[in-house]
């Protein structure tokens, strides 16, 4: 799972998910999710939903 924040300046999707995104996909994979919160790099006001997404995401993994 790859999460991004819209307004993060210091690893911003298209130098961080986008290529992973990419690479994952050319290589065949099919299990990678990308998930982007209008928040800063630090998830500071989405901190508990990131928690829940990831938790989520590897409950069903």
């Amino acid at each position: 799972m790859c999460c991004t924040g819209s307004l993060d300046r210091y690893t911003p999707d298209q130098y961080f998910c986008a290529p992973l995104r990419r690479a994952v996909r050319e290589a065949g994979g099919t299990q990678l999710a990308c998930v982007s919160y209008p928040t800063d790099h630090f998830f500071a006001d989405y901190r508990l939903t990131v928690a829940r997404n990831v938790a989520d995401f590897l409950r069903k993994r």
